[in-house]
């Protein structure tokens, strides 16, 4: 699994879709503005979600993608996987070459735990108990990450 800026714009890209709902579609060249990157390499990005069924998109004035599914059947893991799709290990892989693999293996466990959705509803501020479980060791995404044993009081 790749965690690249790439990747990391996809998820934000979705973030964005899920935020927004079925409300209107997102424009790519206001996206592209909005987060400093040429719409080229968004249309790039966007061809491989719109591949695999995570985005449809809309034509003419107006036009614009959404999200392919509801936002809660969405994993982030799905939106690496369309970015970047799953690589098989050879079968005269070294240990370090395995170890990086396993590593993978359980970050995309991990990532495929966390949906659009659960994402959208920890930015709003839902409760704790109705977040993904992935998410509740996690915080808020606003809130400052501390050094062991610091608290807000201290700082």
């Amino acid at each position: 699994m790749k965690l690249t800026a790439k990747s990391q714009l996809a998820i934000m890209s979705l973030f964005e879709l899920a935020l927004q709902g079925s409300k209107k579609p997102l424009n790519l060249a206001e996206l592209a503005r909005r987060r400093g990157v040429s719409l080229s390499y968004l249309e790039q990005i966007f061809s491989h979600l719109k591949a695999c069924g995570l985005v449809s998109s809309s034509r003419g004035p107006g036009g614009g993608y959404f999200l392919g599914r509801d936002s809660a059947d969405i994993s982030v893991s799905e939106i690496v996987d369309a970015v970047y799709p799953q690589e098989t290990l050879a079968t005269d892989a070294g240990l370090v070459e395995q170890l990086w693999a396993d590593f993978s293996d359980d970050v995309h466990e991990y990532l495929s735990q966390i949906n659009l959705k659960s994402l959208v509803e920890n930015h709003n501020g839902i409760a704790a108990e109705t977040r993904s479980p992935a998410l509740s060791s996690l915080g808020s995404f606003s809130s400052e990450l501390k050094p062991d044993g610091v608290t807000a009081a201290d700082s």
